[in-house]
């Protein structure tokens, strides 16, 4: 019979790990309908924040971005079906995503976006850190795995009888 060595079972941990961890996106996804009106979204963003995002319409809406004193930091103009864009704060504070609809009809919104560094209420281990963390939980597992299966059982010999 063929032994199984502590490598094979570490490597199939990390494609198990992988394979979850695939799952995992470092961006944040939003869906929405824009009326005859101007819908709103706020982020509290410290200083030095990188701010990526992109967006896709089913129609033409107005897009612009402002800070907490008015001062605008990035206007789109009209989008029709698609835009990106990205800025980087310069002071600590709320920043404005302003969607406009000055047409009759609705407009199906979806919204993407991702911050450098990550909000403050993201998961408890930052998606920066994804890769470190994987590899050690990887590592400890295939050991733990090698070390179950390949525990050898006591035999009499080798327990102590107490009487």
């Amino acid at each position: 019979m063929k032994k199984t060595t502590p490598l094979t079972y570490i490597i199939l941990t990390l494609l198990f790990l992988t394979s979850i961890t695939a799952l995992v996106s470092a961006a944040t996804t939003e869906t929405f309908n824009v009326t005859a009106s101007t819908m709103q979204y706020t982020f509290d963003l410290p200083q030095e924040t990188t701010f990526n995002a992109s967006l896709t319409t089913t129609n033409t809406i107005r897009v612009w971005i402002h800070d907490q004193n008015g001062s605008q930091i990035v206007n789109l103009g009209l989008v029709d079906k698609e835009a990106e864009f990205s800025f980087i704060t310069n002071n600590a504070g709320k920043y404005y995503v302003n969607f406009e609809n000055n047409l009759g009809n609705t407009v199906k919104v979806t919204f993407t976006y991702q911050t450098y560094p990550e909000l403050p209420n993201d998961p408890l281990i930052p998606l920066s850190y994804w890769p470190i963390f994987a590899a050690i939980t990887t590592a400890l597992l295939g050991l733990i795995i090698y070390w179950i299966c390949h525990k050898k059982p006591k035999t009499l010999n080798e327990t102590t009888m107490q009487y």
